[in-house]
Parts: structure tokens; C-alpha cells; sequence
């Protein structure tokens, strides 16, 4: 806090509510694979949770998209309902809207096949509202998997184009175990995610 200009100390016990966060897993790397399985990362133990990413396509036209894991650690492969929209710096709007997609995007596709500069390279965070808990409470609109979520994007002009992002998964019957991040073809090269686990209080 300040007063004046004055730097004054605050003592945790006197800041305001919030729940605390809890790192649950990190996973990084530089070799090049296939995707980036983070297996049951999700439980009961928590309704909600953070996710930090930073991950690199290895090649020309890939992007990087997501799709949720089971508790067996197999994938949901369709039902995802995506609203994903950016601009670019010459101020392209760019979209992916679909009611029933197989997998959930976190940009679009503008790489470079330059790993070493990064190119290509998208990160962000997201908001994982209640995936291992559907069968708690509300109705079954309600009792789903939601992402909130905002990327950034590294293009291969060096420049960026920045996306916001929700979305669901469209069904209720089984819970959220897990996530795993993939490119639409090819592999993966450097990564970074981490997943937090966000207390009630």
C-alpha cells in the first residue's frame, strides 16, 4: 500500500479474501512430442484451477489446441464448444467459433519453423471451472466442464496476435480428469504448463 508516496507493510493475515493456489503439477521440456499429457491433474479436491502455458509447434501451419482427458487417460474427442476471436497487429479479426468441435484451439495457425526463436509459440492462461465435480449440484446445463481463457501468440513476423477464448465440454456423464495439449499435426518442441488448484477460501 501507499500513502503519499510512502510505502507502508501489510501483513497477510490483513489482506482481503481469496482462495490460495496450489501447484499440482508442472510439466516442461525442449525435445520435440506428440502431445503434453497432464494426467489427473483434476479432482475433488478442488472445483476450480489455473493453468499457465507456454508451448512451441515445430513447424510451418500447425496450432496448439487442447482436448480434456478421462480419468482412464483416454481423451474426449468430441463435443467441445469453442468461441475463440483475436486481432492481430494490423488489426485482422481472427475466429474459430464451432457448436461441436473434436478438440479445443488456443490460436490459429501463422508459424514460422524456427524453434530456437520461438516462433510459433502461444502462452496464456485459463480458468478449468469444476471438471471432476459434475455430478455436484444445478442443473445438467450447468454440470460441465467450462474454460475461460486469454493466448498470446509469437507469429512469423515476430509479431503477436492475442486471443480470448471459452468454451465447454458438452457432456455431463463423466468427470474431468486430466488435460492434454497437442498441435493439429507434427509435434510439440518447447513447453511449459503448469496446473493450480484454486481453494474456496
Amino acid at each position: 500500500a501507499s500513502d503519499s508516496g510512502n510505502l507502508k507493510y501489510v501483513e497477510n493475515q490483513y489482506l482481503g479474501g481469496g482462495g490460495a493456489m496450489t501447484l499440482i503439477s508442472n510439466v516442461e521440456g525442449t525435445s520435440s512430442v506428440g502431445d503434453v499429457s497432464i494426467n489427473d491433474c483434476f479432482s475433488a479436491t478442488y472445483d476450480n484451477y489455473f493453468i499457465i502455458y507456454t508451448l512451441s509447434p515445430d513447424r510451418d501451419g500447425n496450432y496448439i489446441n487442447f482436448r480434456f482427458l478421462k480419468d482412464d487417460d483416454s481423451t474426449f474427442d468430441t463435443g467441445y464448444n469453442v468461441v475463440l476471436f483475436g486481432y492481430d497487429e494490423s488489426a485482422n479479426l481472427r475466429t474459430t467459433i464451432n457448436g461441436s468441435h473434436s478438440d479445443f484451439p488456443l490460436h490459429q495457425s501463422d508459424v514460422k519453423n524456427d524453434t530456437t526463436e520461438l516462433f510459433g509459440t502461444v502462452i496464456g492462461y485459463m480458468y478449468v471451472y469444476h471438471p471432476y465435480t459434475l455430478n455436484v449440484g444445478g442443473s445438467d446445463l450447468l454440470r460441465r466442464a467450462r474454460v475461460v481463457g486469454q493466448s498470446h501468440q509469437i507469429k512469423s513476423n515476430g509479431n503477436i496476435a492475442t486471443y480470448s477464448y471459452a468454451g465447454q465440454i458438452k457432456q455431463n456423464s463423466e468427470n474431468v480428469a486430466g488435460i492434454r495439449f497437442r498441435p493439429n499435426a507434427n509435434y510439440i518442441t518447447h513447453r511449459r504448463v503448469r496446473v493450480f488448484g484454486l481453494a474456496d477460501s
